[in-house]
């Protein structure tokens, strides 16, 4: 039996790569301006098969991927991008704007005054004279993306197509709020008809949005929207974005430490050795707890890596809490500029063998390579081997890039070769006899992690018989970036080329093979088993309009393949800093240990019984671990055909094929021996749109004739997840391979019912400040958070946490309370602290966000609080006695009737008085018993006094709550192209607005579209759209907002045979 555990295979899981990823908090990645494909500003995502596995690894160094993650650009290019190629935009390009045929299609030519959009302009002439593939450069199909972009960017703006996006339509009705236009498409032709139409868009959405929306910002999204239809690596950053690139502008300082969320606390995972935070005596496992003046309590690790950062020679406090320690500790660190080093060394004395770990290639990365390779040769005596490590370093710059592989090579060696548009200006590196190192023998690792200037390494050693490649296939990204700054501080980064490996063969959507691939196999009763390598890694060629290249050849399959068995408890004690013998480097160790050849193929041929040592003792290790689960995985003595065998699979623990959310259920698969040999190896991957059935694996070994054997997959379906059906098909194999046979199993999910909230909040500054309920400056605040869950389902567990808006104006100290488990109709509450450090103005603004959630359904509620900082002159005044009420009272929050009421006292109730507000007209008044009583402010004119004893008990008023969105019964399989979906929003106040998206995966792509946007104006809305189908699983989301800015979603699946 095997348990997956589904959340390490979701390919919608975005972060499931990085999961334990921390941010450098000083910026690699953002050092050199020609370094500049990111991923995370690439509409890209990333996933991976292996996310335990890689993480282990490379716990230490990952953790900078935040920063140096998707340098998958290796671009040192100094290009002027405007005139690169020498050529005059022409005159349709610079002339004054005239009505254009395409302009005059749409109508009156209204008044544009200010909306020029020359940032939209200029960024076309560089699309029409600079970008690589000029068949991509379609203006029409650009501005129907440019609507697409303004849609899926702006709340009240809807796009209607004629026909999809994909179908390239000649038409758009666009609706803004309640206004609409159609735009005619067909007659667009040139830039100068984009621009103009532009324009004349930008125009209407500024006249009619209702929300604040800055010409700026329109403007940025209406060229992403065009630069969306060129690749995924060509996109303009904004200002914000481009800024927190760069690390080394104008002086910048930093620390020197490696930091990342640990436990939901800010924590040092390694100091840099040599930097300011490393000489003040900060240790891995510290926890930040203060940043200057700035809690970190629940402060986004970006957010931290920035109050970190600074001018050189500035100082800054650091409060840290270590272990042993009762209370933080302060540490006054003077900035200084921080030189990053892009690699790690280790001499292998035994063997006198280099270790280097290029983790991204940098400014300074060959020169800081040659150095450390002739430090460890003064060290060993010699070097008589390298092991040259690229896993995970996903680029850089392109000239050191060149310089690595230089150091390598004999003079006249091409490294790579550059060609612009079209295959024009060809332009060859090409070894020097610089640097060049002795002719020792190399071990180049690789994986799907290894992108763009690792691959150029990877593939010129490679194919010059340099170097043999160990590890997985890379990345496979074969094009060139550039980065142009604009007037505006934004940038524009555009592919305008494509780069070749030796024998000009481009790796673009392929990668690089290695000679001998290296699969790490998990196997365990709890977690499953991981031994087949999945179809779901994200490489380059599953990207969206992933550049195509007639240079591509299929990569040559690996001479062979090695798998181990993976210890994930032997992995984590990898820390990434100090030097740790893997599989991998153990096995580039001992090949290099066996043969002194230079060349590739004779160190490969002469390592044979290395390689041979490795094959067989990790089948050793995985026959083993499979022989506790009772799978014979031996291998036959001879090869044998494969056998007819018979399949069946059911769903154990179910009623019939439907399964309930929160339910673990067994897979069950059934394989009986219908030949009259031994079936050798016989394995199933399951292939399913539902992320939580994909992709398992199913081990039965060794089957003889004429008999049976089940394999158990235990799944658990989440708690949280919605209705729907999905179809789990088994693809079998065996020893001789993929096997055409297969068996499928229908299984229904039904959803639970979900929590939501209601919510009330109230300041208590009994006793750190004035108890006046309200916020003054130095004020040591207790936030009461009373919730309720007014849904429709249990919440086993409820949280609730404040993040701060204000800077050091808020210090937290304590963001996060346990709600607790709260059935329908249950109430419960929360207690979260700060302090208000305030601001110079006597009167000003606190504003921190609070977040009421349910992990398990996603149920939750946020809303942006502001509060007014008030002078603290004067105090309330402690009193007793007892008020009564003549008819029913409000209670408020605070000494102010523009506080919220938080309950409402009944006439007649008697309740007991703690104190008078300072100018007299608001009464303090308490009910209950115990430390969390209730208590709250009464309007002095409504009161009366009375005897004693108290009576009564006011119900605390939850009155906050997000709107209820529900849909009509809808069938969850329907073979149709279109489908009407209809439901209805409730709200305790008003449903300002809704928004419908419509999302449809296939294979590890996912495709969004808003289909609708509608008004509300009352306390219920009903909806209806019309949903176009994609054969396939569609998910169809309404997400609805209420007058208080509260928003609410809820989701159904729908398949389509």
């Amino acid at each position: 039996m095997a348990t997956k555990a589904p959340s390490g295979r979701c390919p919608e899981d975005m972060n499931i790569l990085y999961k334990r990823r921390s941010v450098l908090e000083q910026d690699t990645a953002k050092q050199n301006r020609g370094t500049i494909d990111m991923h995370h500003l690439d509409r890209t995502t990333r996933a991976s098969r292996r996310p335990s596995l890689w993480g282990a690894r490379t716990l230490g160094w990952l953790l900078v991927l935040s920063a140096i993650l998707s340098f998958l650009g290796c671009n040192n290019v100094t290009v002027d991008v405007g005139e690169a190629r020498g050529e005059t935009p022409r005159d349709e390009d610079n002339s004054t704007l005239k009505a254009s045929a395409p302009l005059a299609a749409n109508g009156p030519i209204t008044d544009t005054g200010d909306i020029k959009l020359r940032l939209m302009k200029h960024t076309l002439v560089l699309v029409k004279t600079n970008y690589y593939d000029p068949s991509r450069v379609d203006w029409k199909n650009m501005m129907a993306h440019a609507f697409d972009g303004l849609q899926s960017t702006i709340a009240e703006v809807v796009a209607e197509f004629e026909v999809p996006l994909d179908a390239k339509p000649n038409s758009v009705n666009l609706r803004v709020n309640t206004k609409s236009r159609t735009f005619d498409l067909s007659n667009i032709k040139s830039l100068t008809d984009v621009h103009e139409l532009s324009i004349e868009v930008a125009k209407f959405v500024m006249d009619n949005v209702k929300e604040e929306l800055k010409l700026t910002e329109l403007e940025y999204t209406l060229i992403n929207g065009m630069l969306d239809t060129l690749d995924p690596h060509s996109i303009l950053l904004t200002p914000k974005v481009y800024e927190d690139m760069q690390t080394s502008h104008g002086g910048f300082g930093g620390l020197g430490i490696v930091i990342g969320i640990r436990d939901e606390e800010l924590t040092i995972i390694s100091p840099i050795e040599g930097t300011p935070a490393s000489r003040a005596g900060l240790k891995a496992g510290d926890k930040i707890t203060q940043i200057g003046e700035e809690s970190t309590i629940n402060m986004p690790l970006h957010e931290a890596v920035d109050r970190l950062r600074g001018e050189v020679g500035e100082p800054i406090d650091v409060y840290v809490l270590r272990k042993g320690w009762t209370e933080p500790r302060v540490f006054n660190i003077v900035r200084a500029q921080i030189e990053i080093h892009s690699l790690t060394t280790h001499a292998i004395k035994d063997d006198k063998i280099a270790y280097i770990k290029i983790k991204a290639f940098e400014k300074n990365t060959a020169e800081d390579m040659l150095k450390a390779l002739k430090e460890m040769r003064e060290e060993m005596g010699e070097v008589k081997g390298l092991i040259l490590d690229l896993r995970f370093n996903a680029g850089g710059l392109l000239n050191q890039a060149i310089k690595v592989a230089d150091a390598f090579l004999p003079e006249g060696k091409v490294i790579v070769v550059t060609e612009g548009i079209a295959g024009t200006e060809r332009d060859e590196e090409r070894s020097t006899n610089d640097d060049t190192e002795p002719d020792y023998p190399i071990v180049v690792i690789i994986n799907p992690g290894s992108a763009s200037a690792s691959e150029i390494v990877a593939g010129a050693l490679k194919n010059h018989d340099r170097a043999v490649l160990i590890g997985d296939q890379t990345f496979g990204k074969g094009s060139v970036q550039i980065l142009r700054d604009n007037d505006d501080g934004s940038a524009i980064k555009l592919t305008i080329a494509q780069y070749l490996t030796p024998g000009d063969i481009s790796i673009q959507g392929v990668g690089i093979a290695p000679d001998v691939r290296v699969v790490p196999v998990l196997i365990t009763e709890k977690e499953g088993i991981d031994m087949f390598v999945s179809e779901n890694i994200r490489r380059e060629g599953s990207l969206d309009l992933s550049l195509q290249s007639e240079k591509v050849r299929a990569p040559n399959e690996p001479v062979a393949v090695v798998r181990y068995l993976f210890d994930e408890a032997e992995a984590d004690k990898d820390n990434g800093e100090d030097f740790y013998e893997d599989f991998e480097i153990q096995m580039a160790r001992a090949f290099l240990t066996k043969s002194h050849s230079p060349k590739g193929d004779e160190l490969l041929s002469g390592a044979q019984d290395s390689l041979a040592k490795f094959e067989a003792s990790g089948l050793k290790e995985i026959t083993a671990a499979l022989a506790k689960l009772d799978v014979d995985w031996s291998a036959p003595k001879k090869p044998l055909a494969s056998q007819p065998f018979e399949a069946k699979v059911e769903l154990v623990g179910a009623e019939g094929n439907t399964v309930k959310a929160g339910q673990t259920v067994t897979l069950r698969a059934t394989v009986t021996n219908t030949g009259d040999k031994d079936i050798n190896r016989l394995f199933a991957i399951s292939h399913s749109n539902n992320p939580v059935f994909d992709d398992q694996e199913l081990v039965f070994g060794k089957v003889e004739p004429g008999k049976s054997k089940s394999w158990n997959l235990e799944i658990k379906v989440p708690r949280g997840g919605e209705p729907r059906e999905d179809v789990v098909n088994l693809a079998f194999g065996d020893a001789n391979g993929q096997l055409s046979q297969d068996v499928s199993q229908d299984i229904i999910s039904e959803g639970l019912p979900r929590p939501h909230y209601a919510y009330s909040y109230q300041i208590d500054d009994r006793e750190g400040g004035n108890g006046d309920g309200l916020l003054q400056k130095g004020e040591t605040i207790n936030l009461i958070v009373n919730v309720e869950n007014n849904g429709l389902g249990d919440s086993e567990e409820t949280f609730a946490y404040i993040a701060s808006d204000s800077g050091a104006a808020m210090l937290l100290s304590k963001g996060r309370d346990t709600v607790g488990p709260l059935p329908v109709g249950g109430t419960g509450r929360a207690l979260l602290r700060f302090d208000v450090k305030g601001a110079k103005e006597k009167t000003s603004n606190l504003a921190f966000v609070l977040t009421i959630y349910d992990k398990e359904f996603g149920s939750r509620v946020e809303e942006t609080i502001e509060l007014p900082v008030l002078e603290s002159d004067a105090s309330p005044s402690k009193a007793t006695g007892f008020v009564t009420f003549a008819a029913k009272t409000p209670i408020y929050a605070g000494a102010s009737v523009e506080t919220d009421p938080i309950a409402s006292a009944e006439a007649q109730e008697v309740l007991a008085v703690t104190a008078n507000s300072a100018d007299g007209t608001m009464v303090r008044v308490a009910w209950g018993e115990g430390e969390n009583a209730p208590f709250g402010w009464v309007a002095a004119k409504d009161t009366q006094t009375a005897q004693g004893p108290a009576k009564g008990s006011p119900a605390v008023v939850v009155k906050k709550t997000s709107p209820f969105v529900s849909f009509d019964p809808q069938a969850l399989v329907v073979n149709a192209d279109h489908l009407e979906v209809t439901g209805l929003i409730k709200d305790d106040g008003t449903v300002t607005d809704y928004r419908v998206f419509l999302w449809h995966r296939q294979a590890i792509k996912t495709h969004a579209q808003k289909l609708d946007y509608g008004l509300g104006g009352r306390d219920e809305k009903k909806f209806a759209v019309d949903v176009p189908l994609r054969e396939g699983v569609n998910r169809i989301t309404v997400v609805a907002r209420d007058d208080q800015k509260l928003e609410n979603s809820e989701t159904i699946y729908v398949v389509r045979p």
